[in-house]
């Protein structure tokens, strides 16, 4: 049995009608797809930025208060040992000012940094370790009119009379409260890196 022609206009309509849909619910699924994997792709960048910057960061903080320890351990040494080599205290004592005034600009900035890339576990230990090195600083520049003096005396070339019995005094009075200082800011800035 033929289809009478309205049956064939019918199924006619019908059948373009399932095709125009098929058309824009194809359509409408490819473009919910490339929203979505736009969504997702930027997602993915931003997660790799991310990491990127969060590497980079850790890097220079690790860098620069590990070479902060390391010159106050060397300070130390200097005052403990009343070293009187002054090529080698104005090595350290360049040394030392470069790395706490690296460390004391960044300060703010790496407070930012780890707030907004690890979290508030992450800054506080930080913080700790910010209180360490200032304490230290601090310590350490009470002694200040010591190496001053040393220094003029190393100046004029006699290592024998290069501490006077007041400069060691002073050393030994604050070497006790310099040596725990340099422990605590070991400690902390051990702790705070281990963290990030």
């Amino acid at each position: 049995m033929e289809p009478t022609p309205t049956q064939s206009l019918t199924s006619s309509f019908f059948q373009e009608l399932w095709t125009k849909a098929a058309l824009v619910l194809t359509t409408l699924i490819i473009g919910i797809l490339t929203t979505c994997s736009d969504f997702i792709l930027d997602k993915i960048k931003t997660g790799i930025n991310r990491a990127n910057t969060r590497t980079a960061s850790f890097d220079t903080i690790s860098k620069d208060l590990s070479a902060f320890v390391f010159s106050a351990e060397l300070s130390e040494e200097i005052a403990a040992q009343h070293s009187t080599n002054k090529d080698y205290i104005t090595a350290i004592s360049t040394e030392y000012n470069t790395a706490i005034t690296t460390l004391r600009k960044n300060e703010y900035y790496n407070y930012a940094t780890i707030d907004k890339y690890w979290g508030t576990e992450e800054l506080e230990q930080y913080r700790l370790a910010m209180r360490r090195v200032k304490t230290y600083d601090s310590l350490l520049h009470q002694l200040n009119p010591v190496f001053t003096q040393l220094l003029d005396n190393l100046a004029k070339k006699d290592t024998t009379a290069a501490y006077t019995p007041a400069m060691r005094l002073a050393l030994t009075q604050q070497g006790g409260a310099l040596r725990a200082a340099l422990l605590q800011l070991r400690q902390q800035s051990g702790t705070a890196l281990l963290k990030l």
